[in-house]
């Protein structure tokens, strides 16, 4: 048994070896972009363990939508240190257009291939009305950067990723990765009818709910009256997802300006409360159980229109807690009405009980029941 521990975790370090090799991260990173009338300072970091070829930059190459250039030679650096980046940086200035640009470094050579990396797939660096932009142009006095996060992942995987946000108080050569300023945001999420949505979730970051840090994101969730608001915002474009118990009901997007009123009114047009109904655009259907409050026995009814034809279907019991208890398969038939008799186990204690509709792995409509003896 050791014997076999030991010989796949040598297969998972070799695994591990290989996909560095084949995909090298980028060596030098962009930690800030600072702007001073038609001039530009880049920012960037050597980052520990990955030098480039050599201990210089003659190999690497800066380009910018006004094209490439390599670096002048002999520009020398070392594991961990800040260098600044300017147009007397390069064999060929660029321009950098301040209302809106990429900015990329590459290197072409890597061991004794010829491979290419660059820093669009981890930095992402695109602002302004360039396409694909996540940051509005920076204002005179404010810089960009680049704000690092660092998580472990379930498996202790180390992982980071960055998001290019604006800055009020710029440092270029001290301090990288990291952004000192803070805005907030405000408003308020409502149904199809402008129900307000208590308890629901405006996910913004998708990796927020691993181990993070540097810094916390925090979660924003609405009120009673369907108000959320936080004041630990980063000046950036977000994508964001409502979401309501397990269900996403609404994709947006929301911006964030330093120093400026963010307050946004977020309407599910495809969701619906009450009623026990859920609405989208794929799926309208009801669902409710007779007897109700349950003794030993109820019958789950549940009609789906028509023209939805499933692969999936089944109903999700849960308790109080929010812990499924049973599940329930449906099999489609073409008339999509369905009538389920479910017996209650004696294992189940008296109380509240919710359960789901979930069609093609999808949440289409809840509601409540009672046991009691």
């Amino acid at each position: 048994m050791r014997k076999i521990i030991i010989i796949l975790a040598s297969l998972l370090f070799c695994i591990a070896i290989t996909a560095n090799i084949m995909v090298p991260e980028p060596r030098l990173l962009v930690s800030e972009i600072f702007f001073e009338g038609d001039e530009w300072k880049i920012e960037a970091v050597v980052i520990q363990g990955y030098l480039p070829q050599s201990d210089n930059l003659d190999s690497v190459i800066l380009e910018t939508s006004s094209g490439q250039s390599y670096f002048k030679p002999g520009i020398v650096v070392a594991e961990g240190e800040m260098i600044m980046i300017t147009k007397d940086s390069l064999i060929t200035p660029l321009s950098i257009n301040k209302s809106g640009d990429f900015i990329n470094m590459k290197e072409y050579t890597y061991g004794t291939e010829w491979i290419e990396w660059d820093l669009q797939w981890i930095q992402n660096i695109k602002f302004g009305d360039y396409e694909g932009s996540t940051c509005s142009s920076p204002n005179e006095g404010q810089s960009m950067v680049l704000q690092q996060f660092e998580l472990i992942s379930v498996i202790l995987v180390y992982e980071r990723f960055f998001w290019l946000v604006k800055e009020n108080n710029p440092t270029p050569g001290s301090d990288p990765f990291n952004c000192s300023n803070r805005d907030t945001i405000s408003g308020y999420i409502y149904d199809k009818n402008m129900n307000p949505l208590k308890g629901a979730e405006l996910r913004y970051c998708n990796k927020a709910g691993s181990q993070g840090t540097n810094p916390e994101l925090p979660q924003i969730i609405t009120d009673n009256y369907g108000h959320f608001d936080s004041i630990m915002m980063y000046s950036k474009l977000y994508d964001a997802s409502v979401i309501l118990g397990d269900s996403i009901i609404l994709n947006t997007t929301f911006n964030i300006e330093l120093d400026s009123s963010n307050t946004y009114i977020f309407k599910a047009d495809n969701y619906l409360v009450g009623n026990n109904k859920i609405l989208d655009n794929r799926h309208s259907a009801s669902l409710i159980n007779y007897p109700n409050p349950v003794r030993d026995q109820t019958t789950f009814s549940i009609t789906i229109p028509e023209n939805i034809h499933f692969k999936n279907a089944i109903i999700k019991v849960f308790n109080c807690s929010g812990i499924i208890v049973d599940l329930i398969p449906i099999a489609y038939n073409n008339t999509n009405i369905y009538n389920v008799t479910w017996n209650r186990s004696n294992n189940f204690p008296d109380g509240n009980y919710f359960y789901n509709l979930d069609i093609d792995y999808k949440k289409v409509a809840s509601n409540r029941m009672i046991f009691i003896k």
